[in-house]
């Protein structure tokens, strides 16, 4: 089955990510839904996605603190193969910078500052193929 580069699902944050983060520190993610491609399971809903921290949280201005920037990784196909993904939109090639850490819907926790559940956008990397098992 062919993954078509630049296609999009969602994932939630497994665990809450506290504002002293450091780059290098990995992240992990969920697939919120079974990622179906023609008639297919590609990536199975709870399917593990690897992430990393690039860039720390920075102090701006005098109270106002920029979100730390990501990139996503891979994720587990349902042939138990890993796909590359990544944290923005586009075919391969196209708007390779690191986004913030910023979710979708914007959920608040006062004890972290990116809290586990948070919603984002996964994008697959460019096409690929995993292999359905008859």
């Amino acid at each position: 089955m062919q993954l078509i580069g630049g296609l999009p699902f969602e994932i939630a944050l497994t665990e809450d990510v506290a504002a002293d983060c450091r780059p290098g520190q990995p992240l992990n993610f969920k697939a919120t839904k079974d990622v179906i491609v023609g008639e297919a399971v590609a990536i199975a809903k709870g399917a593990a996605v690897t992430g990393v921290v690039v860039e720390a949280a920075r102090k701006k201005f005098l109270v106002h603190t920029t979100r730390p920037s990501f990139r996503l990784l891979e994720v587990t196909a349902v042939d138990g193969s890993k796909v590359k993904v990544r944290a923005t939109a586009g075919r391969l090639g196209e708007s390779r910078k690191n986004p913030p850490l910023d979710p979708l819907g914007g959920i608040r926790s006062k004890d972290a500052m990116v809290p586990a559940g948070s919603r984002f956008l996964a994008y697959f990397d460019g096409d690929q193929t995993v292999t359905l098992r008859k």
